[in-house]
This record gives structure tokens, C-alpha cells and sequence, in this order.
């Protein structure tokens, strides 16, 4: 966008009304594709999931509701991809809202691929703007904070709102999108209602829009921003060149369910167990991550919280040695209550190091040193799989769709979904048919 003079939400508002992705590079569009397919993955994963099922008990129906509910089913598999620098997971709100609003409002595929590009370049920007990879250890939710504004722009998209109108609602998301968010230490975890509330606020602010309500005149920049959050806000990543490039080639996707901060540490596990490394010869691991990931990865493995089996670094690494199948397991109903899992991550120790700050929040790097009975192993992970420095391709959505299925014994699923995306948004009945999958998984 150039017009610089105008009002930050009507920056916005003309970039959700106008943003083609067509205009951009053939990679952006794969990717979104790619990450699209593999958000439907995680969402029928999700559905079958218990915690899930709760969710859908009070985010239930054909409205705001109902759509936000299957947004949270797709972000508690933490299966969902992430962009490391914002710490967002931003296609867990616009991939779902775009096609589950393309089931009740029909419309050309290409308009609901834009409306996912441009709810998650928005989502994105915003978590940027916040410094997200740092103000999530400042008691923040980056993708909860911005969750309103994505699944808002996503709905006025779809609905085909004027610039006017989208300006409004987009205002109003903004306005409901402040505050901290607190840790979540019991199941079924009040994480998920959290984000589903975000989610359906931005469609209702949305939908309000819709019907002629506006918002105040002081509309929110980025001062107004900084004051209600309470934390430096660059605007100008909000709209640096908006329209002219995506975020799209920045997003990671997991090769599985995991926090993204303990990826790398895991991966690094899985390259020894790879070389040979045997499990019964481990004395002690040393994992180092960047300074800001020790807090949150050094969490113990609770029997009783499925979430603590993600976050866990040590958790993770033991996971990776003695039952690495059970990585693409989002119940981890093996991991919770193994002794032998439990007896391994007490010899993990997480390090906060600081010569892995230097390229953090844009790389998350982490390396790994086992000492056995008879010698110490290392290795550095610099990319993990899934990283935009090492993308997962078509064959590897496959794989971990199928890995991740059979455990609720649908694995044959893995194919089709996989075909399907390809035609989703150049054919009509493909798109139908993957708005149908969201809805109903």
C-alpha cells in the first residue's frame, strides 16, 4: 500500500477488500496451499480428539460459534504452522474461517484463497508489529491478540464488504484484541475456549459491520494499539510494502504435534536416533535453546495435561528416543503415563543459550549434546523440518497426515485430502467439498 496518509485501519480495510495473491509469486500461492491442507488435517485430527470434543459442547452451531469452535479444534492439535519471528499461528484462524464461511455464503475459490491470504498476512503483521516471539514470555498470546482482526478480515472478504465497511469491522476487532492471558496448567484447558472467543468476536465484529454498525471515531493506529496493550507497537509493520509481498515463505509448519519452541530439540534427538543411538545408553541430555524458550520448554511432562506432553522439552526428547511414533499422536495417550518416558526426560536438562539469541526471533535454533555410557554425541539444528529454510513438501504433508490419522485409524484419509487440495481453489466442487470436510471433519 502507498497511501500513506490514510488512517491505519483504512490501509487495512483496502488491502482485505483489494489484496490478490495472483499477483504474486507461484511459491506464496503452493505454500498457502500446502499450509491450507495441512490445517484441514489438523482439523479432522481435532474432532476426533476428547479435549476437542469438549470444545464443541460449548462452541457449537452454524454461527460465529460454531466456526470459532472448529478454529479451536485445529489449534489444539498444535499441528498448526507458525510464523517463528511473530509467533502466530495464523492459518488455525483464517483457513477455517474462509472455508467454513465459503459453505454458508458460496463463492469463487479464488476468493476464498484471498481471504486466507490476506486474514493471515494481516494476523501475521500484527504479531510482528508486537514484537510476538518476546511478548508472548511478557504474558501475551500473539495469536490470541490477533486472532479478532484475522478471522475479521477473513469474513469481510468472503461477504464481499465494501472498504468502508471493512475499515469499521476491522476497527472493532482491534478494539477487542488487548490483554494478557494467563497459563493453562488443567484439561480440559480453558486455552482453547481463549482463542475460540477471539475468533468469534472477530466474526461478530464482522458481522456488525455488516449490518451498519461502525466503530469510534479515535480509530485504532498504532499509539492507540501500544497503550491498550501496553507494549511497543510498530505500525509500520503493519504496512510495509502491504500488497506487494506475502509473509507466506516466513511460515513454519510442524512435522508434528509440538510446541514449535521444542522442535528443534526434538529434531536433533531424532538425527541421533537415526545415527544409532541407543536409548538404554543415555546418561544425561543437554538441550540448548534460545534464552527465551528455556522458561516455557522446561516445563515437567503432567500425567494429568495432555498440553504439558507438547510443551515438555524434555518431554519431547524423550519421546523422540524411546517412542518417536507417538510424535504424530495429538491425544499422546502412550506419552502421559509412561514410566520409561518420564524416567528419560528427568535426565534432561534445557539450557538457555545465549549464542542462539543471535538469530533469534527469525531462527529458532536448538542443539543437543547425549552423553552415554561410553562417549558424548552432539548435534545443531539450525532448520528444523518444516522451517522455511527446509520446507516440507507435498510427500512430506502425506506422511505426516498419515502417521497422524492411523492413530484414530484413518490413515487411508491422508491421500484424498491431499488430492483434493491441489483443485481447491480452481475448482468449485473441490472447494465445496473441502468446506464440507471442515465442517463436518
Amino acid at each position: 500500500m502507498k497511501e500513506t496518509s490514510m488512517n491505519l485501519m483504512r490501509q487495512l480495510a483496502h488491502f482485505v477488500v483489494e489484496g490478490d495473491i495472483a499477483t504474486l509469486p507461484t511459491l506464496d500461492r503452493d505454500i498457502l496451499r500446502r499450509h491450507a491442507c495441512d490445517i484441514a488435517i489438523a482439523r479432522v485430527l481435532g474432532g476426533h480428539c476428547e479435549e476437542g470434543q469438549h470444545l464443541r459442547s460449548v462452541f457449537a452451531g452454524a454461527g460465529a460459534e460454531g466456526i470459532a469452535g472448529i478454529a479451536g479444534l485445529v489449534r489444539m492439535t498444535e499441528m498448526d504452522d507458525i510464523h517463528t519471528g511473530a509467533n502466530t499461528t495464523p492459518s488455525s484462524v483464517s483457513v477455517p474461517v474462509a472455508f467454513c464461511l465459503s459453505a454458508q455464503s458460496p463463492c469463487d475459490p479464488r476468493v476464498v484463497e484471498n481471504a486466507i491470504y490476506v486474514g493471515t498476512e494481516l494476523m501475521v503483521r500484527f504479531g510482528k508489529a508486537m514484537d510476538g516471539a518476546k511478548a508472548l514470555f511478557q504474558g501475551f498470546w500473539p495469536t490470541r491478540s490477533s486472532a479478532a482482526l484475522g478471522a475479521c478480515a477473513v469474513a469481510c472478504r468472503i461477504w464481499g464488504l465494501s472498504v468502508e465497511r471493512t475499515e469499521e469491522a476491522l476497527s472493532l476487532a482491534v478494539m477487542t484484541s488487548a490483554g494478557k492471558s494467563g497459563r493453562f496448567l488443567r484439561e480440559p484447558s480453558g486455552r482453547w475456549i481463549v482463542f475460540a472467543n477471539a475468533v468469534a468476536t472477530g466474526l461478530r465484529m464482522a458481522e456488525a459491520a455488516r449490518h451498519g454498525f461502525n466503530g469510534a471515531e479515535n480509530s485504532p493506529d498504532g499509539e492507540w494499539i501500544a497503550t491498550a496493550f501496553g507494549l511497543a507497537f510498530d505500525q509500520a509493520e503493519l504496512t510495509r510494502d502491504l500488497g506487494q509481498h506475502s509473509i507466506f515463505p516466513e511460515l513454519s509448519m510442524k512435522p508434528y504435534a509440538t510446541a514449535r519452541q521444542a522442535l528443534g530439540a526434538t529434531e536433533a534427538m531424532r538425527h541421533l536416533m537415526s545415527t544409532g543411538l541407543e536409548p538404554s545408553q543415555i546418561t544425561k541430555v543437554m538441550a540448548r535453546v534460545p534464552t527465551s524458550h528455556k522458561a516455557m520448554i522446561s516445563q515437567p511432562l503432567n500425567a494429568k495435561v495432555r498440553g504439558s506432553a507438547f510443551v515438555s522439552g524434555a518431554a519431547q526428547i524423550a519421546t523422540a528416543a524411546l517412542l518417536p511414533d507417538d510424535l504424530y499422536d495429538v491425544e499422546r495417550r502412550n506419552v502421559l503415563t509412561n514410566g520409561a518416558i518420564a524416567e528419560l526426560a528427568a535426565r534432561v536438562e534445557i539450557i538457555g543459550e545465549p549464542r542462539l539469541d543471535a538469530e533469534f526471533p527469525a531462527i529458532w535454533a536448538a542443539e543437543i549434546e547425549v552423553e552415554t555410557k561410553g562417549e558424548t554425541l552432539r548435534h545443531a539444528v539450525r532448520d528444523a523440518l518444516g522451517s522455511p529454510g527446509n520446507r516440507m513438501v507435498e510427500a512430506d504433508l502425506e506422511d505426516k497426515a498419515r502417521r497422524a490419522l492411523q492413530w484414530f485409524g484413518q490413515a487411508e484419509r491422508s491421500a484424498s485430502i491431499v488430492a483434493l487440495s491441489r483443485d481447491m481453489f480452481t475448482q468449485p466442487k473441490a472447494m465445496q467439498a473441502m468446506a464440507d470436510l471442515f465442517l463436518n471433519g
